[in-house]
């Protein structure tokens, strides 16, 4: 029994290992896919040890290093900037408690674990193929159908994804389109674990911007040994867009008093300095931002502080309440939030050498 035991513990100990492994790997491919048309200058051996000093408890390979190249082409060379994706995963698998952040961040309970955060409106949720409404009571497809023959529109969104992936929204144009079977057919196109929303209406400074996607706020928000920092920058959805990835938006960086920087980016790293109506980024201000700052501080510390960094998608409503469209808790962002907002993890450098234990 102890002989299967042990290579019971040394097969698992090879899966964790080459699962590493192909995850770095990934990463990495990932990074230099996306930087493959930039041209991108190298870190010099002096810049290098710098960065390794600044970090040491990250794993270093000049092979991950492609956004730190990035922002020192963009900004300037800052070896606060944490530069790969492989280094923002040793991060986040540090200070956010793996056990915790996949219950959290499934969207279809995101709700009901943190009822204190104002998140859109739940019209009735599917966990596992079974209907609930929002309070946890177990509905039929009928008592599903009454609930949306009373709206004018609803979004749809799977329990576990990222970066918009799956994220539908109907209109309902005539109360009589909506019937089980037609409610089954978009069940049927989703996974058996989803949530049903309220269409949000983004205050008209953020509508403008691009009218048909929700215009978000990506707070990026890290508290660790008691001391707190962010990272800020805005999504604006290109023409025609409908959610707000990268792949559909362009990011553009957040002053603290909420006006925009005169620069944002796509996914192809290229530089954009107006929305696709052709209103320039210089000179506009995020509505409400001071609040959007303050709520998004006041839950991270009191909802969930027990994770270290979370990625907040923040949109303000008509009447100027901010409205938090998701807590990522698996991807919360940093790569793409430091080139536009600047190397914010330095605010916690050493209370993050510290969780490392340097």
């Amino acid at each position: 029994m102890k002989i299967l035991e042990t290579i019971t513990e040394r097969v698992f100990h090879l899966w964790k290992s080459l699962n590493a492994r192909n995850r770095m790997l990934t990463y990495r491919e990932e990074d230099r896919k996306q930087m493959e048309h930039v041209d991108i200058p190298e870190l010099t051996e002096d810049e290098y040890q710098m960065l390794k000093k600044t970090w040491p408890f990250l794993l270093f390979d000049r092979k991950d290093l492609y956004w730190a190249r990035l922002y020192k082409k963009e900004q300037g060379f800052n070896p606060y900037y944490l530069g790969s994706t492989n280094h923002c995963y040793a991060l986040r698998k540090r200070i956010n408690p793996i056990k915790q952040i996949h219950a959290l961040s499934n969207k279809a309970l995101s709700d009901v674990y943190l009822s204190g955060i104002p998140f859109p409106e739940v019209y009735f949720r599917c966990l596992k193929g079974c209907l609930y409404d929002k309070g946890m009571t177990p509905i039929s497809m009928d008592e599903a159908v009454r609930i949306l023959r009373q709206k004018e529109s609803f979004v749809i969104k799977p329990a576990m994804s990222s970066c918009g992936e799956g994220v539908r929204r109907f209109a309902i144009p005539d109360e009589r389109m909506i019937t089980p079977a037609w409610l089954s057919s978009v069940f049927l196109s989703s996974t058996d674990s989803f949530i049903v929303q309220e269409v949000v209406h983004q205050h008209p400074d953020l509508a403008r911007l691009n009218p048909t996607s929700l215009n978000c706020c990506r707070i990026t928000s890290v508290y660790v040994a008691g001391k707190y920092v962010y990272a800020a920058m805005l999504k604006v959805g290109k023409m025609g867009a409908t959610v707000d990835n990268w792949h559909s938006s362009y990011l553009i960086g957040v002053l603290p008093d909420g006006h925009l920087k005169d620069r944002g980016w796509d996914i192809s790293l290229h530089s954009v300095f107006e929305t696709d109506f052709g209103i320039p980024f210089s000179g506009l201000k995020i509505p409400f931002f001071q609040e959007v700052l303050s709520s998004v501080e006041y839950y991270h510390k009191h909802f969930i502080p027990q994770c270290g960094i979370v990625g907040w998608d923040v949109t303000v409503d008509g009447l100027g309440s901010p409205v938090v469209i998701e807590a990522n808790l698996v991807v919360p962002g940093i790569p793409a939030e430091q080139l536009c907002s600047g190397p914010f993890l330095m605010g916690v450098h050493d209370e993050l050498c510290h969780a490392f234990g340097y």
